[in-house]
């Protein structure tokens, strides 16, 4: 379809089929329509004249609106039927029916076969002793059969009352003695080594001491047998550590404080003050850590 503009007035529309010349009819009634099959007079009444040449073709309408809904064309033919899908998970049990109601007795069924034989039973009690019968023949003893198997050892017995101890025997031959004479047996009874080891004369040793190695460069410990120390010790002058007494003065009857001052204009020998003592000066403990055992050393 075309259309033309005018300066001031309708519009020109020029359709170019009956479709077109329906459309312009019904959309556009104030618009001149040109179509050969509607004839137009002039101002005058006169004969229309001849259609002059076509104008140049104008701007685009609008889109007008859309049309009514055509009727629904004939079904295509059917496409292949589709692979089958997978199967779907597996829904929840559903719950128990009602148990319906029991059906009428059936025939009697054919007899089935024989099961089988069932397991024994149990041996019942052994009956009543019959009567004793009148004593056979004896026999010709057989021969003595084979010895048994040994049986295992019976529970050992309580243990008997200890003997009265021997006399003591002869003392054997220095040559086992693992202690020589001079060597020292630290034991935690007070048995006599002699009674214990069998040899040897004993003498108490180290009563009321610690044993200490000896040391050469120590002349405390330079000596076999050498003693020292004590138990207690008291402190004296060059002992004690360094230090100093605090001296407080009285107070004078003006209520202040009496301080010491040097003189330079005094004469003679100064007087000494002595403060007040503490502490008692008795010995303080001084043993180390200890256990008590018996010590013996052989002399013969």
């Amino acid at each position: 379809m075309k259309t033309a503009s005018t300066v001031g007035g309708p519009n020109i529309i020029l359709p170019e089929n009956e479709g077109e010349l329906a459309f312009a009819l019904a959309h556009f009634p104030n618009d001149i329509i040109i179509h050969p099959s509607i004839k137009q007079g002039g101002a005058g009444g006169g004969t229309t004249g001849t259609i002059g040449p076509e104008g140049p073709a104008g701007p685009q309408g609008p889109e007008g609106p859309s049309g009514p809904q055509g009727a629904p064309g004939a079904p295509g033919t059917p496409g292949p039927a589709g692979p089958p899908g997978k199967d779907g998970l597996q829904g929840p049990e559903g719950a128990q029916g009602i148990t319906g109601a029991q059906g009428p007795k059936g025939d009697k069924g054919d007899t089935g076969t024989p099961g089988d034989a069932g397991i024994q039973g149990l041996t019942g009690p052994e009956g009543p002793a019959g009567a004793e019968g009148t004593q056979g023949i004896q026999g010709i003893p057989g021969p003595p059969g084979k010895d048994g198997v040994q049986g295992p050892p019976g529970p050992e017995g309580p243990q008997g009352i200890q003997g009265i101890q021997g006399e003591q025997g002869l003392t054997g031959a220095a040559g086992g003695e693992a202690f020589p004479v001079g060597g020292i047996f630290i034991s935690a009874v007070a048995t006599n080594p002699s009674t214990l080891l069998g040899y040897g004369t004993w003498a108490a040793f180290g009563t009321g001491r610690v044993p200490v190695g000896i040391d050469a460069t120590q002349t405390e410990f330079d000596t076999g047998l050498e003693t020292g120390g004590a138990k207690t010790h008291a402190l004296i002058e060059s002992e004690m550590p360094a230090h100093t007494h605090t001296q407080t003065a009285p107070t004078s009857a003006s209520g202040g404080t009496v301080r010491f001052a040097s003189d330079t204009n005094a004469s003679g020998a100064a007087s000494s003050l002595t403060t007040g003592s503490a502490g008692s000066g008795a010995a303080h403990n001084n043993l180390q850590p200890y256990i008590v055992v018996w010590m013996w050393r052989r002399t013969a």
